[in-house]
C-alpha cells in the first residue's frame, strides 16, 4: 500500500525551508512571492521537461508550485519532496523564492491527492491546474481534484475526436474558467486579421464578405482551425457562410490557410511549415514575418495572464463542438 502523505507535514517542511533561506542568504534577506497556487499535472516520465518551463514562469507568475507526476499503471505509489524556486533579478541583492511542492502518485492512488493539495492551498489566492493529460479533463475519477481549480488549463494540439473533448472542455466552464492553449496559440493569427481590417479602405468593404473557408493539412480538422472558424463566425454573424477543408498531409494535423471572400474583396493568409507566412488582399501579395511556433512557456505566460472569461473563445468553443468530428 502507498504510504499516506500529511500535508502537516508538507507545511512544517515549507517552515523549515524558508528559515534555511534565510539564514542561508545572510543579511540580504529572502524575498517570499506568491500571486497564485499553480497545479501541474503531468505524467511521471515527462515531469523533468516541464521542469524548466515551470522555473521560467514563476519569475513572472510567482506561485506555490505543487507538481503532480503521474505515473500510469495501478501499482500503489505516493511520494513528497519540498523544494524552492529562487533567483536574483538583474542588479538586485535580495533573492526572490517561490514554494514547490512535488508529489509523484500512482494512477491508482490519485484519489487521495486532492485532499492533499486542497490543504497546500495558499491562502485567499486563486487556484489554477496546468494539466499536461488531457485524459484527466474528462475523469471521474479526477473531478475532485479538477473541483479546487478556479481555472483549468488543457492543451488540445493533436487530439482526434474533438467533439469529445470539446464537450469535456464546455462542460468544465458551468463551474470554473477553463483554457485551451490551442486557443492561445491563435492569438498571432487573429492579431494579424484584425490587423490587416483596422485599413479603414479594407473595414469599409467588410460586409462584402459572406464566404470563410479554413484549410488544414492532416486526418481530422485540428481544434485549431475550428477555433478560428469559430472566432470568424462570431467576428462576421450567421450570414457568412463557412467551410473546413483538408489540403494536404500532416502528422499532428495543422491550421494552414484562411480564406475570407465576396463581391470584390479577397483576403487569404496562409503558414507554411517553415512558418513564413503570405498574405493576398485584393490580388496585392505581401510577405510576412515568420510567425514563429510559440512554446509552453510562452503560451503559459499569456493564459496564466487572463483572469476572466473570454466571450470570444467560449463561442469559438460551442462552433467547435457542432462541427468537430
Amino acid at each position: 500500500m502507498a504510504a499516506a502523505i500529511q500535508p502537516e507535514k508538507i507545511l512544517k517542511d515549507l517552515g523549515e525551508l524558508w528559515v534555511n533561506l534565510g539564514r542561508d542568504a545572510g543579511g540580504a534577506g529572502v524575498l517570499r512571492a506568491c500571486a497564485m497556487t499553480l497545479i501541474v499535472i503531468t505524467l511521471d516520465s515527462e515531469g523533468d521537461a516541464v521542469s524548466e518551463t515551470v522555473a521560467k514562469l514563476m519569475r513572472v507568475h510567482p506561485s506555490r508550485l505543487v507538481m503532480l507526476r503521474v505515473k500510469p499503471g495501478g501499482e500503489p505509489l505516493l511520494s513528497e519532496r519540498v523544494v524552492a524556486q529562487c533567483w536574483m533579478p538583474f542588479g538586485g541583492r535580495q533573492q526572490i523564492c517561490c514554494e514547490q511542492v512535488e508529489i509523484t502518485a500512482a494512477e491508482s492512488v490519485l484519489d487521495e491527492v486532492p485532499a492533499v493539495v486542497r490543504a497546500l492551498e495558499a491562502p485567499d489566492l486563486p487556484v489554477v491546474i496546468w494539466t499536461r493529460v488531457p485524459g484527466l479533463l474528462h475523469s471521474a475519477g479526477c473531478s475532485p481534484l479538477l473541483d479546487l481549480a478556479h481555472k483549468v488549463i488543457v492543451d488540445s494540439a493533436g487530439w482526434p475526436r474533438t467533439r469529445d473533448k470539446v464537450r469535456a472542455i464546455r462542460n468544465g466552464l458551468r463551474t470554473r474558467l477553463v483554457a485551451d492553449l490551442e486557443w492561445t496559440r491563435l492569438t498571432r493569427w487573429r492579431q494579424t486579421l484584425a490587423q490587416e481590417f483596422d485599413n479603414p479602405a479594407y473595414l469599409s468593404r467588410l460586409g462584402e464578405i459572406g464566404r470563410v473557408a479554413v484549410e488544414y493539412d492532416g486526418e481530422f480538422a485540428p481544434l485549431r482551425a475550428l477555433y478560428l472558424a469559430g472566432w470568424l463566425r462570431k467576428a462576421l454573424g450567421e450570414r457568412v457562410a463557412i467551410t473546413l477543408s483538408a489540403l494536404g498531409q500532416a502528422s499532428p494535423p495543422r491550421l494552414h490557410s484562411v480564406t475570407l471572400s465576396g463581391g470584390a474583396m479577397s483576403y487569404r493568409m496562409n503558414v507554411e511549415v517553415s512558418r513564413a507566412a503570405e498574405m493576398r488582399i485584393c490580388d496585392q501579395r505581401s510577405a510576412h514575418p515568420l510567425m514563429p511556433t510559440l512554446d509552453e512557456y510562452e503560451l503559459m505566460r499569456e493564459e496564466l495572464s487572463i483572469t476572466g472569461r473570454d466571450p470570444a473563445f467560449e463561442a469559438s468553443l460551442a462552433f467547435a463542438e457542432e462541427h468537430g468530428q
